[in-house]
Formats: C-alpha cells, structure tokens, sequence
C-alpha cells in the first residue's frame, strides 16, 4: 500500500465493478463513471465507462460508454482506431480488439500473422505475454514465455481466461476452472481448492488468483 491503492476512498459509494493492477484500483460507480486510487488516477472529464484495465505498470486504460478505447501514460491507443471490443495492457505494450474483430498490438509485441481475426477476448500480463480466447472456446498465446495448460484443457472449450504473465487460468463451458504457469520462485501452482465449485469469474494478481463461485 506504499502509493495508496488500497484505501479506499470514503465517498466512492455504490459500485457495478472493481479492476485492481500495478499499484492502483479502480471502480466504476453504478451511474458509469469510473474513480482510481493509488498510483494511476482517471481524469476528470472522461465521461462514462464500460471497462477498465489497470495492469500496466505505467499507464491506465479504459473502454468508454461508446466503445472508444482510451490509455493515459507513456503508450496511447491510435486515434484512428475506432471502438472496441477489448483492451489488455502489459508492463510495455497495449493489445484490443476492434469493432471489426480485428485485433492489433503496440509496443513490445505484434499479433502472430494469420491470427489477426481470431479473438473475441485477452488476457495480458507482466512477462510480455498475451492470450487471446477465441469464438470457439480455445486460445492462443504469442509473446514471452509461451505457456501449455493442463493436457485436460485439450479436449474442454474456455469460456473466459486471465492471466498474469507466467501463470494463467481458464474457465470452461460447464464453470470449472483450471489454472497453469507459475505463481513464484518457480513453484508450479497448478492447482486450486479442491472445493471451488463451478464459478462465475477469475482474476490473477502477481502472487494469487481469485474467483467468484455461482
């Protein structure tokens, strides 16, 4: 908490969702309007909000009520872009995927040839890696440390991926979720409780990963 993104601020009120990455958190308030604490903070006069990713250590983007998709620091989306279905930030480079179900990278990575129209959904994180998770629920990875999910994942269809770089998870069709890669000091995390259940979501961080049960 040395930069403040865990307190969180006494008037945000109700909210419809909460993104939490590089030292900052941030929420969008039930009326669409998004508030950041910590190291990145959401300008004034930025209008309603549908999404936004807080991964990248520094910049912050957001996806706008109308699509458009917006990032502030030291990368930028092009303004010729038009909207967007999804935006992932990595530590040095942005990847979404447009209105057209295009997908297009800047920085430090560029989607593998071929794949452009492949995506309706990414998952980023710090190594320099990006997966992206397609209309027919398997995914591909591009970029860093290329990671293999369990063998059981071969014969599933993913409904829903995140990821932090070295570690990942999926959650099928049927709610389960299944996670791979690497949490710390190498140690492969593989697992996760015995007891989760079917789930509605999952989020990785640095060092963990959570998830929200049906």
């Amino acid at each position: 908490n040395d930069v403040g993104q865990l307190n969180v601020p006494s008037n945000l009120g109700p909210i419809q969702s909460i993104s939490a990455g590089w030292k900052t958190s941030c929420a969008i308030s039930k009326d669409g309007f998004a508030t950041c604490w910590g190291k990145h903070q959401a300008p004034q006069n930025l209008g309603k909000v549908k999404k936004i990713i807080t991964s990248a250590e520094k910049f912050l983007c957001t996806i706008l009520e109308d699509g458009t998709g917006k990032c502030f620091g030291n990368i930028s989306i092009p303004k010729d872009l038009g909207p967007v279905k999804d935006v992932s930030a990595s530590s040095s480079y942005i990847c979404a995927i447009t209105s057209t179900n295009l997908t297009k990278c800047w920085g430090a990575i560029v989607v593998p040839e071929g794949q452009e129209y492949d995506f309706v959904s990414l998952a980023s994180g710090y190594d320099q890696q990006t997966c992206g998770l397609k209309a027919n629920g398997h995914y591909s990875c591009w970029g860093g440390l290329i990671l293999h999910p369990p063998l059981l994942f071969n014969s599933l269809k993913l409904r829903d991926i995140a990821g932090n770089g070295s570690y990942y998870c999926g959650i099928d069709v049927q709610d389960f979720v299944s996670c791979w890669g690497t949490l710390s000091n190498n140690e492969s995390q593989n697992h996760f409780p015995a007891d989760l259940g079917a789930v509605k979501s999952v989020s990785v961080g640095d060092y963990f990963a959570c998830a929200l049960n049906k």
